[in-house]
């Protein structure tokens, strides 16, 4: 697994959706593992101590608030809930 973005100011803190379409589709189309692939990826990384799960929000709300408060916060959004709160970073 990649290591994590660096900034000068420390780590990105990335915030997933807990479940849904969207994460299902970053899961398989940005990482490349199904779910299950993923989540055995990240219990090893935890289980050594190598790194923590990114933070999961029951709806993409929360985790938009939890982004536009959080310094050097990314998430996964629909463009849909794409405010002036958030900034959108290109992944194409």
């Amino acid at each position: 697994m990649a290591r994590p973005f660096l900034c000068s100011e420390g780590a990105v803190q990335v915030g997933l959706p807990r479940e849904g379409k969207l994460r299902e589709d970053f899961v398989a189309g940005y990482v490349g593992k199904n779910e299950k692939q993923y989540k055995a990826i990240w219990t090893q990384l935890i289980f050594t101590g190598r790194a923590q799960a990114p933070q999961q929000f029951d709806n993409e709300d929360e985790l938009k608030k939890w982004g536009a408060s959080t310094p050097n916060g990314m998430g996964i959004l629909d463009s849909s809930k794409v405010d002036s709160t958030v900034k959108v970073i290109d992944t194409q």
